[in-house]
């Protein structure tokens, strides 16, 4: 009997040790219980619950870390904007007096691509045809730097651009596209942005005629895809906008959604956002 008693009350008694080590911050504990009874069952659902919190520790850790960085960036985005505005607005007025056209005319596309920059107030969601002009602008401002070498074709339905989205999701890809699709041809660079509905779930594909990317590389972005999250990445990885655009849809909307990519050498690189639909 008191052999039986003992049976029981000590793993009970080392359950509660361990729950008083939790309290105290230890996560890293585990019960060692080899029974083939409730008593053993209790001890493999509490080394289930600790995995478990753990997991939802690291992940509210890396939610409050990203959330500050991007208030940060916020901040120091919107230091002093009147200024910037008001000598885009100078350098235009002088570049009219002047009869400078192009530079007016990249004044004023780059005084709309850092308002909406900049725009936020209580804001998260931004229209799709928000983002759509905001990567027209930076194509435009790109033109005039390479003599017209960018063609971007934009085949949404209005359906579609009336949808809401997470802001910058779409310019860092394109930006992609010119920097490392077209950086080492010689050929007008051709982008097009098409999109399509089906089960509540936003499907948009930016596409280029690029360099494309080889089979290992792309097997390297798609394990970065799955496994980075902001802050724990290189910031000189050139993948980082892919990266960064993927994390902050999931963090947003869930595991279901986020990029994929599709590319093969010498033949162009498609860019897919799975994102839901919400208008």
């Amino acid at each position: 009997s008191i052999r039986l008693s003992y049976r029981i009350t000590q793993p009970v008694n080392l359950l509660q040790k361990l729950m008083k080590r939790v309290q105290e911050g230890n996560l890293d504990v585990r019960a060692d219980i080899n029974h083939n009874d409730e008593i053993g069952k209790l001890g493999e659902d509490f080394n289930f619950m600790i995995e478990k919190v753990k997991l939802l520790t690291s992940e509210v850790t890396t939610y409050k870390v990203l959330r500050r960085e991007s208030e940060l960036y916020a901040l120091q985005q919107q230091i002093n904007p009147h200024f910037l505005y008001n000598t885009l607005e100078l350098v235009s007025s002088i570049a009219s007096i002047n009869s400078c056209s192009d530079i007016c005319f990249i004044c004023k596309k780059m005084s709309d691509m850092f308002r909406y920059t900049i725009t936020t107030g209580n804001v998260e969601l931004f229209s799709i045809k928000d983002e759509l002009k905001h990567v027209e602008d930076y194509i435009a401002i790109q033109n005039m730097r390479f003599d017209n070498k960018y063609d971007l074709v934009n085949s949404l339905d209005d359906d579609i651009t009336k949808c809401k989205t997470l802001k910058f999701i779409f310019q860092p890809i394109v930006e992609n596209c010119i920097t490392h699709g077209f950086q080492h041809g010689s050929l007008k660079g051709f982008i097009k942005i098409s999109g399509k509905i089906k089960n509540n779930m936003l499907k948009i594909v930016i596409m280029d005629n690029g360099v494309g990317i080889g089979k290992y590389r792309l097997k390297e972005i798609a394990k970065n895809l799955e496994n980075a999250f902001p802050g724990t990445y290189d910031l000189d990885s050139d993948s980082i906008a892919l990266i960064n655009v993927n994390s902050r849809i999931k963090l947003k909307y869930g595991d279901r959604y986020g990029i994929k990519i599709i590319s093969r050498k010498n033949k162009g690189t498609s860019v897919i956002f799975l994102i839901p639909v919400i208008m």
